[in-house]
């Protein structure tokens, strides 16, 4: 059954919920800005890439895609985990 993975996978989310709480804690400069505000990398490369679709298929693919599926690939070994006996 999942009880002998999810006896292991909830520790683990525990601690990271519990590290997680000190980046909370510690805000940065942008969250008081608002949408006003962006950070001088994307404007770097707003710069560095001329044509406005080229851009954002580059920000798409490199800024949010491939974090986005970074993240899903180092959670594949969870649904292992909690699927395990």
């Amino acid at each position: 059954g999942a009880t002998g993975g999810a006896s292991k996978a909830v520790p683990m989310a525990l601690l990271w919920a519990w590290a997680t709480r000190f980046h909370i804690m510690l805000p940065w400069p942008g969250w008081s800005t608002g949408l006003d505000h962006e950070d001088f990398r994307y404007l770097d490369f707003k710069k560095k890439i001329p044509s406005t679709p080229a851009y954002w298929a580059f920000s798409l693919s490199s800024f949010h895609l491939t974090p986005a599926l970074l993240v899903f690939a180092a959670s594949i070994p969870l649904a292992r985990l909690l699927t395990s006996p």
